[in-house]
């Protein structure tokens, strides 16, 4: 007579260990991203409708290519962003199947868990900035 038992848990010493790089990026890079979406944003729009803090109707001449740049660096940071829930999901699974457990498991879960969290947020507020990008194309629109 067989017992059919589940195959032994890996102890904690062998369990799976991503880099740190692998770690901290789904956690600390799509916050930055987005702040730096913001000023980029911010900066460029700003000289190109106010330079000299003079309000205009319409885009510096041989600024026309502003709403280009910005939607450029919208996209740029939302796959920045995006590569960030990659890393923490790709990270999650590889936990899910390692099988291991033990407190360093149960850390780098949360870690995984964590960066799924914080990039899926953020991404989502790079793309509502990106299509509010959309209904700002001149100086004049408000």
């Amino acid at each position: 007579m067989s017992a059919q038992t589940s195959p032994p848990l890996r102890p904690a010493d062998d369990a799976y260990e991503p880099s740190a790089f692998r770690r901290s990026y789904p956690i600390l890079a799509p916050p930055l991203v987005w702040a730096f979406e913001l000023y980029a944003n911010f900066a460029i729009s700003s000289h190109a409708c106010f330079p000299s803090e003079a309000p205009r109707a319409d885009f510096l001449p041989g600024w026309t290519h502003v709403w280009h740049t910005a939607l450029t660096v919208n996209i740029v940071c939302a796959i920045a962003s995006a590569v960030g829930l990659l890393l923490a999901a790709s990270m999650w699974r590889t936990l899910r199947q390692d099988g291991a457990s033990g407190p360093l498991w149960e850390r780098l879960n949360a870690e995984a868990l964590s960066g799924m969290l914080i990039s899926a947020l953020f991404t989502v507020a790079v793309l509502f900035n990106t299509v509010s990008l959309g209904s700002l194309s001149t100086c004049s629109r408000a």
